[in-house]
Parts: structure tokens; sequence; C-alpha cells
């Protein structure tokens, strides 16, 4: 599936190795790459090998050189961030892996209006925007909502 630029996709499955891949690919291919992850920064590097900067969804305030910190419920500074990288970097990806964490932290709404600013600026930058999610963690009406803010890859 060719994922075109200025649109945003949604993973949906039980794990993000697909979305990962192809954010990969995207970078391979010269697109600069932001990830703002769940998971520890340090072992996604290592696992899905990425060159690229780090976003770190977690209530521990830390920050290294490898990577930079936001609490889950900082909505406004996640877009704050998105922001800035694509006004700097012009055509990128992002990858949001950790949908279902923000949820954890914030309310449905909250997540799903970051998702909806976040878009409306992969729009005008001409970039793409990665979210892997596992339906089995939302509610289906969640999942439904989700699903037309972002293209569905299955």
């Amino acid at each position: 599936m060719e994922l075109r630029r200025g649109l945003s996709y949604l993973f949906v499955g039980p794990s993000a190795d697909a979305s990962y891949t192809a954010f990969n690919e995207l970078m391979a291919c010269g697109a600069r790459g932001l990830c703002m992850t769940r998971h520890n920064p340090d072992m996604v590097r290592e696992r899905y090998g990425l060159k690229c900067p780090v976003i770190w969804l977690a209530r521990t305030e830390r920050s290294s050189d490898n990577y930079h910190n936001v609490h889950p419920e900082h909505i406004l500074k996640m877009h704050t961030l998105v922001t800035a990288f694509l006004r700097v970097e012009g055509e990128s990806v992002i990858l949001l892996d950790g949908v279902e964490y923000l949820v954890t932290h914030n309310d449905f709404t909250s997540v799903l209006k970051l998702i909806s600013l976040i878009n409306e600026r992969v729009a005008i930058s001409k970039s793409r925007l990665l979210i892997p999610v596992n339906p089995s963690a939302l509610e289906p009406k969640e999942l439904g909502l989700l699903e037309r803010e972002c293209q569905k890859v299955e």
C-alpha cells in the first residue's frame, strides 16, 4: 500500500510492527522522521533500528541526548513539538505509538482532538502520520472515530 503525502494512517492490529516498518521505509526514501512512543526509547531504537528523534510518552520526567520526555497528560505540548518539527523539517513522517496510553491519562475526546490537530499540520506540510492501535484496547465507537480521522491500514 502506498502511503500518500498529506494523509494520516491508522494501523489496526495487535502489534505496532507494521507501522514501524512503514515508518522506516519512508525514512529510507528521504522523509525526516519523528517517533512518539510509550515504550522505552532505547529499546525502541534497538528493536526497530530507528535513527530519528524520539519523544517518550512517560510520566517520569527524564530526557537524554537520545530522546525527549513528555508527560502523557500534556497534550498541548505534544502538538507544539510536532508542529515545531514539521515547521523545521518540512515533508516528514510522524509515528504516534501510544494512543491507548494517552487515552488512559486523558479522555478520548482530548486525544482525538490532538490527532485532528496533527492531521491538519500533516496535510499542510505534505507529511504523513502513522498511528498503530490495538483494536481490543479501545471501545468500538472510539475506534470508529479514529478510522474517520485516518486511512485504515490492516
